[in-house]
């Protein structure tokens, strides 16, 4: 997909088939991809994980995916991790880990 500086490091498609999710290697985004479409639908810009030479240097997204309905997404960078609910726009978790984060996954259950 083009859209993304430095090429896409991961991508999700969400249940519906109608839209996807993709994380850049080095531009500190996370897009939402309409397909029906074929446009961008919504960019998020991520927190820089450090400045070089008075230039913001993000880590690769390196794990997105969708919950098993579609209704929340979850996204990794660096030792960072966010879920968050598609209806509402809010993040249902938000956490700096001590340590790099290699791929997340979401378990569902009775309770959510």
């Amino acid at each position: 997909l083009a859209g993304h500086e430095g090429g896409v490091a991961s991508l999700a498609v969400h249940p519906s088939g109608k839209l996807a999710l993709t994380g850049g290697q080095s531009d500190g985004k996370l897009k939402l991809w309409d397909l029906t479409k074929g446009r961008l639908a919504y960019a998020t810009k991520l927190t820089p994980s450090s400045m070089r030479s008075g230039k913001s240097h993000f880590e690769p997204v390196v794990s997105i995916l969708w919950t098993r309905e579609g209704h929340a997404y979850a996204w990794a960078y660096g030792t960072h991790i966010t879920v968050r609910d598609v209806e509402s726009g809010k993040d249902l978790l938000d956490i700096e880990l001590p340590s790099r984060v290699n791929q997340i996954t979401l378990v569902e259950g009775e309770e959510g």
